[in-house]
């Protein structure tokens, strides 16, 4: 079977990789089948490149990858930025900082190559620690000097409402985009920048599937030729998704494979 008019985009937490933070053999299997028959495949992630980079060393991605939920575009296999988005940081600063003073969420500020946590000091993500990801501790005046991509804010205890509801009232949704990427991470990118939008910059010309399972996946889905949602995801991706596919701890690709096979 040959797929060279065909373009798929998935996701990598809670999509692509199962609930052990791998991508499954038989995902890796499919992949690599569909990149050997003309097909594209490619990610699209709120990680940055160095982080991604352990979880895709089985699989081969032939098309350009989303990071940043849409702030960079990157050519894995160059290493080369295709496109970048930074935020306005005077206009973001002031929020941060207020977040900060609240000293109730882990804040991490997104560099071109490094996360820095930025919150009270005696804060780490535990998430991060586990999956290996690669940060420093500093305060927002160390890292002033550098571009910003994205904000994350992260919380297991309910209090991401209350940074929402913040935000809002803040006024600054003219001048950013943000989203739930999971129940406990908050994200702030720049304005009108999201995975779809980055999916749109791109002129994609093959017929597109997008995989995903969260808030942050929506855009991509919405701009899709075929929008995908695994079963696991949250209900607003599965109601506004053309194909609701297997969870990601099943054979996903195998699935989706398969159907769009069947709609040729």
């Amino acid at each position: 079977m040959k797929f060279k008019d065909i373009m798929i985009v998935s996701d990598l937490d809670g999509t692509l990789l199962n609930d052990q933070k791998q991508v499954g053999i038989s995902n890796q299997e499919h992949i690599n089948e569909f990149v050997l028959n003309d097909g594209v495949f490619a990610i699209a992630t709120g990680r940055t490149p160095l982080s991604a980079k352990p979880f895709l060393k089985n699989i081969k991605i032939n098309g350009p990858c989303i990071f940043y939920n849409g702030s960079i575009v990157y050519d894995s296999k160059m290493e080369k930025i295709l496109a970048a988005n930074k935020l306005d940081k005077v206009s973001i600063r002031p929020f941060i900082e207020m977040i900060i003073k609240k000293n109730k969420v882990i804040v991490e500020v997104y560099s071109l190559d490094r996360i820095y946590i930025v919150s009270n000091k005696t804060y780490d993500n535990p998430i991060a620690n586990n999956e290996g990801d690669k940060y420093q501790k500093a305060n927002l005046d160390e890292i002033d000097s550098e571009n910003w991509y994205k904000v994350l804010f992260c919380s297991y205890d309910g209090y991401l409402k209350e940074v929402d509801d913040l935000f809002k009232e803040s006024g600054l949704s003219e001048k950013f985009n943000s989203f739930f990427s999971h129940d406990y991470y908050y994200e702030i990118t720049p304005f009108e920048t999201s995975k779809g939008s980055a999916l749109e910059s791109l002129n994609i010309s093959r017929f597109l599937c997008t995989i995903g399972d969260q808030a942050n996946d929506l855009e991509m889905i919405k701009v899709a030729d075929l929008g995908v949602a695994v079963k696991n995801a949250n209900k607003l991706l599965i109601k506004e998704s053309d194909y609701l596919s297997v969870s990601n701890n099943d054979e996903l690709i195998k699935d989706v494979l398969s159907y769009l096979t069947n709609l040729k």
